[in-house]
């Protein structure tokens, strides 16, 4: 009984994956080996847009995946920010 199998060599994507699976997981990763700073340009004026309603038939959909953000250390709370900008719903 001859098998038909034939050898393929990995891409070297599949092997950097096979070698690093942590790199190339679907989850959300964390860099805590260096801090970051932002560098605003000299005469950058701090913004905080008008809020947007969220429309009624989508708010708790909304909430629920802000709330699930927060969870995951994606967002956090915060009850002051000197910037701002509204989120839209889609």
């Amino acid at each position: 009984m001859s098998s038909n199998f034939q050898i393929v060599p990995m891409s070297k994507a599949s092997q950097l994956a096979a070698k690093f699976p942590n790199v190339f997981s679907s989850k959300l990763g964390c860099c805590n080996k260096f801090k970051v700073s932002l560098q605003l340009k000299a005469g950058a004026k701090l913004a905080f847009c008008k809020l947007r309603r969220i429309p009624f038939a989508v708010e708790n959909a909304v909430k629920d995946e802000l709330e699930r953000l927060v969870e995951k250390d994606m967002l956090e709370h915060i009850n002051y920010s000197e910037w701002g900008a509204p989120i839209v719903a889609v």
